[in-house]
């Protein structure tokens, strides 16, 4: 059961192949640390990390993240996850909510007033969507 006093309403909707749509939900803790994370200066790096959350029913809920470490790769506009610190923060996460919470997905920034998918992120996309 989702923390209702923690649950930012969300008008984000997703649907699958079966067009069955599924709200996602982000904790109050995750919209302060996404607007804490955000590139501000287009000379940035991008910044990045694994969403973890649970499912119920058709909803998401995305209760925290990781962020850059130091062994991630970060450029201008490019973000690749290398650092064992996700996997550590993961498990420790698992084991602390005795298993409810688990990886959601990946997430970064982009360098753009208006963000558009890079060939990395559709490519990434269709994996997920088989």
């Amino acid at each position: 059961m989702f923390d209702l006093q923690n649950i930012i309403d969300s008008h984000l909707i997703l649907k699958d192949e079966n067009e069955i749509e599924h709200r996602v939900h982000f904790s109050k803790w995750m919209i302060k640390r996404i607007g804490q994370k955000q590139q501000v200066a287009m000379r940035e790096s991008e910044n990045g990390g694994i969403l973890l959350g649970c499912i119920q029913g058709n909803d998401l809920m995305v209760t925290f993240s990781t962020n850059a470490y130091k062994n991630d790769k970060r450029k201008r506009f490019e973000f690749i996850r290398y650092d064992e610190n996700h996997l550590k923060v993961w498990k420790a996460i698992v084991k602390r909510t005795k298993g409810k919470t688990g990886y959601l997905g990946e997430w970064h920034t982009h360098p753009e007033k208006n963000p558009t998918p890079s060939k990395i992120d559709k490519t990434e996309w269709e994996k997920v969507e088989k």
